[in-house]
């Protein structure tokens, strides 16, 4: 398992988190930027780089928050990574309020390697998100 650290991506680092957004498969990242209602949190490894991102929006009224995007540098995957974003942001926002955190996949994505993952992570599949 890779150390990370787990933090919101401000400024200069927001970029370069969705840009890794955007490398990995999520190319409106970018185009769309971050607004109000939403966070990016990055994972950032010994060296300072930026290994992974999660962008979700945040909803503490409806005391839930939706992760919407979830990616991990190609090199870095099988680490420990995603996890580490999931339940920094998890643990954010159950202390926000909320009651849960829904994860979107994309349609069509919910294949047999992602499910193990997410279950893996504390997540379980109901209503068409994985919820935890």
């Amino acid at each position: 398992m890779a150390a990370v650290a787990v933090c919101e991506l401000r400024g200069p680092d927001e970029a370069v988190g969705l840009a890794l957004l955007a490398t990995v498969g999520f190319s409106s990242a970018v185009a769309d930027g971050v607004t109000g209602a939403e966070v990016l949190l990055g994972a950032i490894d010994v060296d300072g780089e930026i290994v992974g991102a999660l962008r979700a929006r945040c909803r503490p009224r409806a005391q839930q928050s939706v992760v919407g995007l979830l990616g991990v540098r190609r090199d870095r995957r099988r680490q420990g990574v995603g996890r580490a974003l999931l339940d920094a942001f998890w643990d954010r926002e159950i202390r926000a309020g909320a009651d849960h955190v829904d994860v979107q996949v994309r349609p069509g994505l919910n294949d047999a390697a992602l499910r193990q993952f997410y279950e893996s992570c504390g997540f379980a599949w109901s209503d068409g998100v994985f919820r935890r």
